[in-house]
């Protein structure tokens, strides 16, 4: 639908996102409509555009003009809190929550701000959505009962959109691995479950072990122990199995060498990489994720067990169907 709109009020979007806080000034003075959503570009306002674009000194200037924190986005219903975060910006997050925009609010897919700042893996973003306080719905901050919706009750680290993904799948999401220290922090926050499964089942694990993130995976597979180790998604296959049809074998092979040997089954080929495993080097227990091997840093002893591991992982794979799963339990 084609919109009038006066040209002050097109160059003040124009400005801000750009991050032109004399522009922004100038349009403001001559009668810019602040809070104008503009349908060209998914109805965002000038205060999305600035946020979206890691503008924090337009975000500033524009919310002293009387720019709405909380201004939904007509296509997705992001807030400029949640693009912010997005962005990896908290300087611009610090701004809107200051402001008074809400950290609880979810978009059309049922992500909240935490959700962004995880997959933007921005420590700052993530604190400061952790120390906020609870919005003006009621809803508290860290958990409770006052919340408007059942989902919101929980404290942030655990809300799950609406495909059942929560902040910590999206912390692994994406392609750069997040810090150590990062993760830890989302797996200390009341109600962070690394166990938790999305709509398809994949838990962290899985989305760790997909993307290729094997710090991330090490420390996940440590949290749950055999219990995440042997955790299926909805098409059957454990984190191991995930890692392999990935690409990344040697990741596979780690996750395979600590799976519990089903029962009955000496001898298998799963025995025998578990044993080619033991008798390699141990993997250091650094902060990032391991350089990827090549000829000059692969281990004599290493680079054997890793394909024995994952040539296991392919042959149960191959077997699941008539052993009944890729995973069989002792029982207790």
């Amino acid at each position: 639908m084609f919109q009038f709109t006066s040209a002050d009020t097109r160059a003040l979007y124009d400005a801000a996102k750009a991050g032109d806080v004399a522009g922004i000034k100038g349009s403001g003075d001559a009668g810019a409509d602040v809070n104008w959503a503009n349908a060209g570009e998914r109805g965002a306002t000038a205060l999305h555009a600035a946020a979206d674009g890691g503008h924090a000194a337009a975000v500033a200037a524009l919310l002293e003009r009387g720019a709405s924190p909380d201004a939904k986005r007509t296509t997705d219903l992001s807030t400029p809190l949640y693009l912010a975060c997005g962005s990896g910006d908290g300087v611009s997050a610090a701004e809107l929550l200051r402001a008074g925009a809400s950290a609880d609010v979810r978009n059309g897919y049922g992500n909240t701000p935490m959700h962004a700042a995880c997959m933007a893996a921005d420590a700052r973003s993530v604190q400061l959505l952790l120390d906020a306080p609870a919005s003006a719905g009621g809803e508290p901050a860290r958990g409770g009962v006052r919340g408007i919706l059942p989902a919101d009750r929980a404290p942030r680290c655990a809300r799950a959109n609406k495909k059942g993904s929560t902040p910590l799948h999206f912390l692994l999401y994406g392609s750069a691995p997040p810090s150590a220290e990062l993760l830890e922090l989302v797996l200390a926050q009341e109600g962070a479950d690394a166990a938790a499964a999305d709509g398809d089942g994949a838990t962290a694990l899985h989305v760790a072990a997909r993307v290729g993130h094997g710090a991330a995976a090490r420390r996940l597979a440590a949290v749950e122990c055999l219990d995440a180790i042997e955790q299926r998604d909805a098409s059957g296959r454990c984190a191991a199995q995930v890692a392999l049809e990935a690409g990344h074998a040697r990741l596979s092979a780690e996750l395979a060498a600590g799976r519990e040997l089903p029962r009955g089954a000496p001898g298998s080929a799963l025995a025998a990489a578990q044993a080619a495993a033991a008798a390699a080097p141990a993997a250091p227990a650094a902060a990032a994720p391991a350089a990827a091997p090549t000829a000059g840093n692969r281990g004599k002893k290493a680079a054997p067990a890793a394909a024995a591991s994952a040539a296991a992982v392919a042959t149960e794979t191959k077997q699941k169907k008539k052993s009944g799963g890729f995973f069989s339990r002792k029982k207790a």
